[in-house]
């Protein structure tokens, strides 16, 4: 499973893919980041590719507490399709390591994955 980091350019694609998917969520979509971005979370919005194919979507909100903590939060996401156990493995094995690898350094007290 590769992971791609969306950029603006990448809007249009993100948002396709969540409007198509049986699991799509108000909180999972791109403009929802713009407006938490506003209240000071950082956003990072991930894909997951599996043979050049986009197979899933994540919108990750970051805060940062006091004394040098953080958290981060997936609402309502990832979003793929979650009946394919087998993709949904990998996609939750991938995003920990994404996560850890670039999260590396921060007190970070927890990644929530929040479901509906």
């Amino acid at each position: 499973m590769e992971i791609n980091v969306f950029n603006d350019k990448d809007k249009n694609l993100y948002n396709d893919f969540l409007v198509k998917s049986e699991y799509k969520d108000i909180l999972q979509s791109w403009e929802w980041g713009e407006v938490k971005s506003n209240f000071n979370w950082k956003i990072s919005r991930i894909g997951f590719f599996e043979e050049g194919k986009l197979k899933g979507i994540c919108q990750v909100l970051g805060k940062k507490l006091p004394f040098g903590f953080s958290l981060f939060y997936v609402p309502r996401g990832p979003v793929t399709d979650w009946r394919n156990l087998d993709l949904s493995y990998k996609i939750i094995s991938s995003l920990g390591e994404f996560f850890i690898k670039n999260k590396k350094g921060q007190k970070c007290l927890f990644l929530r994955l929040a479901s509906s």
